[in-house]
């Protein structure tokens, strides 16, 4: 099959939702398929000053090395394309099946003519940080074939949508993210956690039960990682990785006896899932997304959203507890093997064969 997905602008860095769509890709491409990746880029060519030197640095760096995610390895079979000056619909190539990865890709991709594919619109999450909520929920409503993360967006999707919707879980990287260090011999007063500017992470309400927590326990440690530079208001005692490779990743995980999520709203939460697959315990507030693969007081302790005293009395609850620390990690590492990537893009795969025999 043919198959062409179509993302937003460049990342700098790892991004969670590229991650998903990359997997993707590797794998079709390893089963046979020819697969292109339409970045439209087009997003950046009209904002402020400093976006454009970024398209400035990335013109730069295709000249110097060609393009591909320098965060991420994708297969050298897949054809990139590159969309600077507006969405050029002749330059997605004829084939079976053409995906939106975002609602900033969805109306374009409906607009594709037959030839281009049959039409999926990919969805992770609740995207209301790219347009407005009228304009996020008109794209719910257009013809395509929808598929999604979780449950909960399942839900949501049937709201709007008198077409199919799709549900395939996220997978782990089992290969990447595996335990090196005994789950019983970890210091048991380190946390890590991912930093990230978005309000929807809630970063802040992590940032501030950890410094609760930090008075009560001085010996607390702190592994941070995120994309972004180091950021002005972290104390300094907390460590921190600015765009961690997926060693890196493994390292602080294998080196953190908690793992803490603070997330408001995630369509599924693949670090919460990672950290998991490396023997942390999980506290997490109780998001809809991270309930795909938590559950209170068996893998994991859950948590008001918005609330850093909910989350730090769950963290100390790990802390004054090892045996409970050691149960729910060694739960979660059990039960979060049930995520494989082979058996989410059989699913994928499947879908696309499927909806082709149709046409």
């Amino acid at each position: 099959m043919k198959i062409t997905f179509c993302l937003p602008g460049l990342k700098r860095g790892p991004v969670g939702g590229y991650k998903v769509v990359y997997i993707y890709a590797n794998a079709l491409c390893e089963r046979g398929h020819e697969v292109t990746i339409v970045h439209d880029n087009t997003n950046l060519t009209g904002r402020r000053w400093i976006d454009r030197v970024f398209l400035f640095r990335i013109l730069l760096l295709i000249f110097l090395y060609g393009f591909k995610p320098r965060w991420y390895k994708l297969d050298k079979r897949i054809n990139q394309v590159l969309m600077l000056n507006g969405f050029k619909m002749d330059k997605v190539p004829d084939g079976d099946a053409v995906v939106a990865t975002a609602s900033v890709t969805a109306g374009d991709v409906n607009r594709l003519s037959a030839k281009k594919g049959k039409k999926y619109y990919f969805i992770q999450d609740y995207e209301k940080w790219d347009n407005s909520e009228e304009d996020l929920i008109a794209t719910y409503r257009m013809p395509f074939t929808f598929v999604t993360i979780s449950a909960w967006l399942k839900a949501l999707l049937e709201q709007y949508t008198e077409f199919p919707v799709m549900l395939i879980q996220n997978g782990i990287e089992f290969d990447d993210f595996y335990v090196l260090k005994d789950i019983d011999k970890r210091n048991p007063y380190t946390v890590a956690m991912l930093y990230h500017k978005l309000p929807n992470k809630g970063s802040k309400y992590g940032i501030r039960a950890l410094c609760k927590l930090k008075k009560k326990i001085p010996e607390l440690h702190v592994n941070m990682f995120g994309t972004m530079k180091r950021p002005k208001n972290l104390p300094e005692w907390m460590d921190y990785t600015q765009k961690a490779s997926k060693d890196e990743l493994r390292y602080i995980y294998n080196n953190s006896s908690v793992f803490l999520c603070p997330t408001i709203r995630e369509g599924f939460g693949l670090t919460g899932a990672e950290s998991m697959a490396c023997g942390c315990a999980l506290v997490s507030t109780n998001y809809a997304g991270v309930r795909e693969y938590a559950v209170d007081g068996r893998n994991s302790l859950l948590c008001d959203v918005k609330s850093e005293n909910s989350l730090y009395k769950a963290l100390k609850r790990c802390m004054e507890d090892n045996n409970l620390r050691i149960r729910l990690a060694r739960t979660g590492n059990e039960d979060i093997q049930a995520f494989s990537w082979k058996s989410a893009i059989d699913k994928f795969e499947r879908m696309l064969t499927v909806e082709k025999e149709k046409i």
